[in-house]
């Protein structure tokens, strides 16, 4: 019984702590990018200033949608390159396919920020996007 309650007053000191805090550690010390991806939006990522970002959202530009920044702190984050649309792959033959859309990122200095994504045709008038994604980064110091 003692093992159990040394294990849950750990899991208990590590909430209080705030690593139960809802958010989620991506960093990786690598120096291979870190990946966030649509189900990672709208929690807290906590990153590292020196890790590469990408971020990877599904679309199908077929369909006329494209994934467009609506939102960014430019002095925090800025767009490394152009995004990267990646179609999945299929058998010969088979055309209107998905895939994914990919924009990397540099990461400029440490503080909270968010990316804002929509989804919409370029080429119609409607004022709200067909979805509106968000992406919330706590960037750190190298040390953190």
């Amino acid at each position: 019984m003692k093992p159990f309650l040394k294990l849950f007053g750990l899991i208990a000191a590590s909430c209080w702590m705030g690593a139960c805090s809802g958010g989620l550690y991506a960093s990786n010390g690598s120096g291979n990018p870190v990946v966030l991806k649509d189900g990672d939006a709208g929690k807290w990522v906590r990153i590292r200033l020196t890790d590469p970002l990408s971020i990877e959202l599904l679309s199908n530009p077929t369909t006329g949608f494209l994934w467009k920044i609506a939102a960014i702190d430019d002095t925090m984050i800025r767009l490394d390159d152009q995004e990267t649309y990646i179609p999945d792959r299929v058998p010969p033959g088979i055309v209107g396919s998905g895939g994914k859309t990919v924009f990397p990122f540099r990461l400029l200095r440490p503080g909270r920020t968010e990316i804002v994504f929509e989804y919409r045709r370029p080429f119609e008038k409607k004022p709200e996007p067909e979805k509106r994604i968000v992406f919330q980064l706590e960037i750190g110091d190298v040390e953190q």
